[in-house]
């Protein structure tokens, strides 16, 4: 992943037509978030069935910035519930994904230095892959007040 793509992603709804992808962009419009405090990034992990490898905040952290991160994903998927969109039943891990499709079965990473992470915006991002890599397109944003 190259730096310009790294992101945390607050909800990810996963294929979509066009028609879908209408009624997500329709279903979030009007929505408010909190601004999302700074975040830690101190260790990484792996979706291993995935081959994401990840950066995040520390794994059961009940530090404010990842409550608020907790929060906006609740309030994100209250919405995208409304027009039929189905949660995942996996838990909400904050992260930035750092590899894809890689072999993480053995992995062993250490962080020397933890990495400050400061939200910029929420944007709600569309992603095409060419087979090598994947295109973001910012179809929305949504502001953090």
């Amino acid at each position: 992943m190259s730096d310009g793509h790294w992101h945390i992603t607050v909800a990810f709804v996963g294929e979509c037509n066009r028609v879908e992808a209408a009624q997500v962009i329709e279903s979030l419009q009007g929505l408010r978030l909190s601004p999302l405090q700074p975040l830690v990034l101190s260790t990484y992990g792996a979706f291993r069935k995935a081959g994401v490898v990840w950066l995040g905040p520390e794994p059961g952290s009940g530090v404010p910035a990842v409550a608020g991160l907790h929060c906006a994903h609740d309030q994100v998927w209250e919405r995208l519930g409304a027009v039929g969109r189905q949660r995942h039943e996996r838990e909400y891990v904050p992260h930035v994904s750092l590899l894809r499709k890689a072999a993480a079965e053995h992995l062993n990473l250490q962080l020397k230095t933890p990495v400050p992470w400061h939200h910029q915006a929420c944007y709600l991002i569309a992603s095409f892959s060419d087979g090598h890599t994947n295109q973001y397109v910012v179809l929305d944003e949504i502001p953090l007040n």
